[in-house]
């Protein structure tokens, strides 16, 4: 409990059982995250006015990465807690609002599939509409049923989606370089070309591929 004249925290009381009661969530948060940007900020500034030019100065700087390392984890184990609570109250909501909006996408889905079918049978001249126009009511004009027989519907939008696939790779390679202009249709595939670096290094030679290597910086494991 707060004591209302010097304003510190007391340590939770035990109840009659003898076990100590839950710790309350505020309890736990003893290092506001201002401050931990302020050590880290700190730990920057030692950091760029490092010149590592010999051995010592390099082992000082791993000794730093390290730092670094156990700070971050400090960090994350600090927000931890209120990222998991907001993520569980997000996933809570999630799952109620798409039960409330699931019958409503199924009922769309069900539509624009009737739409569709009726616009298809429409263009192929299946339609009953195409076949034995329906003379429209008096209220609606020869112009408006005019729009109506041709497929335009109010409120709705018809939209064609054309698609294209590979299904010769070889015939499509021959036909792409023999045409300049289709060469943006070929993509190499990275993932591979990665592999096959690391596995052959400066021995991989394939025309038009470039080999090099980056140098980075690692933990290394302690034995």
């Amino acid at each position: 409990m707060r004591n209302s004249r010097t304003g510190s925290i007391k340590p939770a009381t035990k109840p009659l059982g003898g076990k100590a009661g839950p710790a309350r969530p505020a309890a736990r948060r003893t290092l506001p995250s201002r401050e931990f940007a302020a050590a880290a900020r700190s730990l920057g500034a030692k950091i760029s006015a490092l010149e590592v030019a010999d051995v010592a100065a390099a082992e000082l700087a791993a000794r730093w990465r390290l730092e670094i390392d156990a700070q971050q984890d400090k960090v994350i184990q600090w927000f931890a807690p209120a990222k998991q609570a907001a993520f569980r109250a997000h996933v809570a909501i999630c799952r109620q609002e798409n039960q409330a909006l699931a019958p409503y996408r199924e009922a769309r889905r069900v539509i624009n599939a009737k739409l569709a079918a009726w616009r298809a049978a429409q263009r192929h001249g299946e339609g009953p509409t195409e076949r034995q126009p329906v003379a429209p009511p008096a209220c609606v004009s020869e112009e408006a049923a005019a729009s109506r027989s041709a497929g335009q519907i109010e409120g709705v939008r018809f939209r064609e989606a054309w698609h294209a696939e590979v299904v010769d790779k070889i015939v499509f390679v021959k036909a792409i370089a023999e045409r300049n202009d289709l060469v943006n249709l070929l993509e190499p595939n990275l993932t591979a070309l990665g592999h096959l670096a690391r596995a052959h290094k400066n021995a991989l030679d394939i025309p038009g591929v470039r080999v090099w290597c980056d140098l980075s910086v690692a933990t290394a494991r302690r034995p």
